[in-house]
């Protein structure tokens, strides 16, 4: 695993009105998932780099499977019940999360519990779904080269397999927290995952946007902790 290094530059972008950058998202998906998710809630979700999609999608289309094959090494991704995806476009933060995909393959009996459904869910705290669309099918072709190359399964991934639900979550009231709301979103998936047909107050009162106000500061006072620690 990977050390994440903060600095002050970092730092610096917790202050109000600032967008928060890759560092700190993924020093914060780090610290949930080591510190604040119980044993259970860390083992059902893989949480990707926010680096990650950025750099699948970045790269010629002939390579992008090659560019991020690594980044899985060390986990079968379809051992897990949901992938968060992290996404970062033009400055803006949004979160995809993908559920079940091991039954995107292996779909269950039809006695199993319809809820487990394969779905990407859109969380995104402005509502932008134009580019949601495209992210999601990079996404699907993501999956389908994973499992050819690291399950010996080739299939194709669409929507009719893997449809994508905009989830009426939150949202933010200024322009510059998309990334804090990104962090709460996954924080909450994670302790309690949101089902794809979700009613709309499940969603939208999901939580108390205070907690968001207060995570810029909630950083800040945890990272000044573990720099006295290491003094």
């Amino acid at each position: 695993v990977e050390t994440i290094t903060v600095t002050e530059k970092d730092v610096d972008r917790l202050a109000p009105g600032e967008f928060l950058n890759d560092t700190l998202i993924d020093f914060y998906l780090r610290y949930m998932s080591d510190n604040i998710l119980k044993s259970a809630q860390r083992k059902r979700c893989h949480i990707f780099s926010s680096f990650f999609f950025t750099k699948y999608r970045d790269s010629d289309p002939e390579d992008r499977y090659e560019s991020v094959r690594k980044w899985t090494k060390d986990v079968d991704i379809f051992k897990k019940k949901f992938l968060l995806v992290p996404i970062n476009e033009s400055l803006h933060w949004s979160l995809a999360i993908i559920c079940y995909p091991k039954l995107i393959f292996n779909p269950p009996r039809k006695n199993k519990e319809k809820r487990n459904k394969p779905c990407i869910l859109y969380l995104d705290s402005l509502m932008r779904k134009r580019g949601a669309v495209g992210h999601c099918k990079l996404l699907r072709a993501y999956l389908a080269q994973e499992a050819k190359v690291k399950q010996n399964i080739e299939m194709k991934v669409a929507s009719g397999n893997l449809p994508l639900h905009f989830m009426k979550v939150p949202q933010q009231k200024n322009s510059s927290d998309c990334g804090v709301f990104l962090l709460q979103y996954a924080e909450n998936f994670c302790k309690e995952p949101l089902a794809y047909d979700a009613t709309k107050g499940e969603c939208t009162e999901w939580f108390d946007s205070k907690g968001v106000r207060n995570k810029r500061k909630a950083i800040r006072d945890l990272l000044d902790e573990m720099r006295g620690e290491n003094l």
